[in-house]
């Protein structure tokens, strides 16, 4: 099973200081059930990041909980197939992780021990440390928007990012959550299409 996973927040100055977690998006591909599903996570549905983030981990643990169940039929003899639960992004091993790893221990969802675990159970792929050497080795510049248009010119349909990031503050403060789901669901589908490319398989 995988997990494609991407979030956006509202950020005021630095990033992790202060920074409010808005929308966390998933889309859930079964290979053995073969669906695609989305989830969307957001702060305004919610009520407040806490239960944003609450609800993720629940989920988040749910789908671990559910691998672990059907990985003993693969014990028993009643399948054939042995899974394990991929999480991928684009620039998750370096912000979406670490910022939900902190928000997780701020709101007592787990000890940064626990939260270390269970990630780290996890398979990450990280697509921007893969187009690194399309950058020159530099993560200055490799972009939602540089990610999406190198896969373009592969020939595949990737979708164009409707907004920067840098403009995620003001839609969120003039309560344009449209525009900015819009935009989390861009970044699932350029990850989605990343998939297809990189893999090689009809997912």
């Amino acid at each position: 099973m995988r997990l494609l996973l991407t979030i956006d927040t509202f950020r005021q100055f630095l990033p992790f200081q202060n920074e409010k977690i808005i929308v966390i998006g998933v889309m859930e591909i079964d290979h053995i059930n073969k669906r695609k599903d989305f989830r969307f996570f957001t702060e305004w549905d919610l009520g407040n990041e806490k239960e944003m983030i609450t609800k993720f981990y629940e989920y988040l643990k749910g789908k671990i909980s559910e691998v672990g169940s059907n990985n003993l039929n693969f014990f028993s003899g009643k399948s054939k197939i042995l899974e394990r639960l991929f999480v991928v992004g684009f620039n998750i091993l370096r912000f979406d992780i670490p910022i939900l790893t902190q928000k997780g221990i701020e709101y007592s969802i787990g000890t940064v021990s626990e939260l270390n675990l269970l990630w780290s159970s996890l398979v990450v792929i990280d697509y921007l440390q893969a187009m690194l050497p399309y950058n020159k080795m530099k993560i200055k510049g490799m972009s939602w928007e540089r990610f999406s248009y190198i896969l373009r010119t592969t020939g595949y349909k990737v979708p164009r990012i409707p907004s920067r990031g840098s403009q995620v503050k003001e839609l969120y403060i003039k309560k344009d959550y449209e525009s900015i789901l819009k935009r989390n669901k861009a970044k699932l589908l350029t990850l989605y299409s990343a998939s297809k490319i990189f893999e090689k398989e009809k997912i």
